[in-house]
């Protein structure tokens, strides 16, 4: 609801466009199965990258959750892989109206949005986390940076068409540069 709000209020300067031709723009050129399986990977990816990234710190960290210290509990697989599907719907779900009016490029949108998750998600928390060893936050800090922006550049591979934001309505290189 906050990125709606945020692409209804916060328009570029000097575009006059509304979001639903914008809407009607980004849906424009691919048919319903190809956005099926963009909307499944978008979702599916989270948990996958979340994992491999949990996998990188877990030599570190994971001795400290299997002693319950500062608190910490190792979680099931299934619950991790459960929790982890409803954070990437959500993540997906709040990114997805700065994605259909985004106007740059696949790396900008990876950076900014990849930043955005890290800041909401791992850098705020981490902060007021005073209470755990500092290995922890800095370790869990790097790893939340480094899967907000693998997740952001998914998305940005999925749904940022290659040619920009141009191409969108026709996918033609040769309408642009006619």
């Amino acid at each position: 609801m906050f990125a709606c709000v945020t692409v209804l209020l916060f328009k570029p300067a000097g575009k006059s466009e509304s979001f639903s031709l914008h809407v009607s723009r980004f849906f424009s050129g691919r048919g319903a199965g190809e956005w099926a399986w963009r909307f499944v990977a978008a979702v599916c990816a989270f948990p996958v990258v979340y994992w491999t990234f949990g996998m990188m710190v877990a030599p570190w960290v994971l001795e400290y959750y299997k002693q319950g210290q500062f608190g910490l509990t190792l979680p099931s697989t299934g619950v991790i892989v459960l929790v982890q599907l409803l954070r990437s719907s959500l993540f997906f779900l709040a990114a997805l109206p700065i994605i259909i009016v985004w106007s740059g490029s696949r790396l900008k949108l990876t950076v900014l949005l990849g930043f955005a998750f890290f800041v909401l998600v791992g850098l705020f928390g981490m902060i007021q986390s005073y209470w755990l060893a500092p290995i922890l936050r800095v370790l869990h800090n790097i790893e939340i940076l480094a899967d907000s922006v693998v997740y952001a550049g998914i998305l940005a591979v999925l749904f940022v068409r290659k040619g920009g934001p141009e191409f969108a309505a026709t996918g033609d290189l040769a309408m642009v540069q006619g």
